[in-house]
C-alpha cells in the first residue's frame, strides 16, 4: 500500500467531523513532523473561517493528534504557531 492510499485510509477511519478530518488531511499532506502555520493560511488554504480553523485544532490537540507550540517574536508579539504530528 503507497503513502497516498495508507493517509486516506487512516482519515476515513478517523472520528470526527468532515471539517476535522479535512484539517487533519491537510496537516498529513504537508508531509513534514513540524510546520510553522498561521490561523489565516490555513484558512485561506482550505476555505474554511478562521474560527472553523482554530475550534478544529483546538480538538485535534485535545485529542492528542498534533501539539501546537505558540511562538512569539522577539518584541514580544504572537507569530505563526509550530505544530508538530503525534
Amino acid at each position: 500500500m503507497n503513502h497516498s492510499s495508507m493517509k486516506y485510509k487512516v482519515i476515513t477511519s478517523f472520528k470526527g467531523t468532515p471539517t476535522l478530518k479535512l484539517l487533519y488531511g491537510y496537516m498529513l499532506d504537508l508531509n513534514v513532523e513540524e510546520a510553522i502555520l498561521s490561523f489565516n493560511k490555513i484558512s485561506r488554504d482550505l476555505k474554511l473561517s478562521r474560527r472553523a480553523v482554530i475550534d478544529n485544532i483546538n480538538k485535534l490537540c485535545k485529542m492528542g493528534v498534533i501539539k501546537k507550540m505558540p511562538r512569539t517574536g522577539e518584541d514580544g508579539g504572537c507569530l505563526a504557531n509550530k505544530y508538530k504530528l503525534m
